[in-house]
C-alpha cells in the first residue's frame, strides 16, 4: 500500500472479475496469470487413484502436509519431459515421514536421450540421485487393481527417426516392445499451459497454441 499497490486476495480473473469489467474500471491491464493448468498424457487409466499432475503432487506434499493422507508409495513413476519431470525431484523427500522403505522412482521419457537433455544440468544431477531413467519410452496405459488403485504403467519403446524440417529427430514406436513398470504412483510431468478461464471470459483476446 505504501507504494500505491493494492493487493486483493481470493479473486479469480474470469470469475470474480472479467477482463471487460476490469477494462471499464482501469486505464490499463497487465495479465500475468502464469501457466498453471496441467497437461495430461491422454492415455487410458489416467483417472485412477494414485495419478497426479506434478504441480498437484508437489503442492499437496510440500504445502498442505499431505503425506499424512497420501499413501506411502513403494515405487513411483514420473512421466514426461526431462525438464518437467526432473524438476519434481523434491517430492522424493516425502518418503521420510514414517516410510519404512526407500521408494524406487522412474522417469519415463518419450522423446529424447541423455545426449539431448533439455533440463538444466543442476536439475538432472539432482534427479539422478533419486530416479531411474527410461529414455525413449512412451506411456500407453495406467494399470490398476479392482479398487482402481495404480499398480503399474504400460509403456512402449521408441526409436528416433530421421530429422524433420526443423532438424529434430521425432520418436517413433517400436512394434512389439511394450513392457510394464510396476508402480503405485504416477506423476504426470509433461508441462503446463495457461488456464482458459481468463481468456474464455474475454473472447476478443487472441491466443496462441499454448493458450497464452
Amino acid at each position: 500500500m505504501a507504494d500505491g499497490v493494492k493487493i486483493e486476495l481470493d479473486a479469480i480473473i474470469g470469475r470474480t472479475y472479467t477482463v471487460p469489467e476490469l477494462r471499464e474500471e482501469y486505464d490499463a491491464l497487465f495479465l500475468a496469470v502464469g501457466a498453471g493448468l496441467p497437461v495430461f498424457m491422454n492415455v487410458p487409466g489416467e483417472n485412477y487413484k494414485g495419478v497426479y499432475s506434478a504441480n498437484e503432487y508437489l503442492t499437496r506434499v510440500n504445502l498442505m502436509g499431505a503425506w499424512t493422507r497420501i499413501p506411502r508409495h513403494r515405487s513411483s513413476t514420473a512421466s514426461g519431459s526431462w525438464s518437467s519431470a526432473a524438476a519434481t525431484w523434491p517430492w522424493t523427500r516425502c518418503e521420510r515421514p514414517g516410510a519404512s522403505v526407500r521408494r524406487k522412482a522412474t522417469i519415463v521419457y518419450r522423446a529424447r536421450t541423455t545426449s539431448c537433455r533439455p533440463a538444466r544440468r543442476r536439475s538432472t544431477t539432482r534427479s539422478r540421485r533419486a530416479f531411474r531413467f527410461e529414455f525413449l519410452a512412451a506411456p500407453l496405459e495406467v494399470l490398476a487393481d479392482e479398487n482402481r488403485w495404480v499398480t503399474g504403467l504400460r509403456v512402449q519403446k521408441m526409436e528416433l527417426g530421421e530429422p524433420d524440417a526443423s532438424g529434430r529427430r521425432r520418436p517413433k514406436p517400436i512394434p512389439g516392445s511394450e513392457f510394464t513398470i510396476d508402480c503405485d504412483l504416477v506423476v504426470v510431468a509433461i508441462g503446463t499451459k495457461a488456464n482458459p478461464l481468463l481468456t474464455g471470459s474475454a473472447p476478443e483476446l487472441q491466443v496462441n497454441e499454448w493458450a497464452t
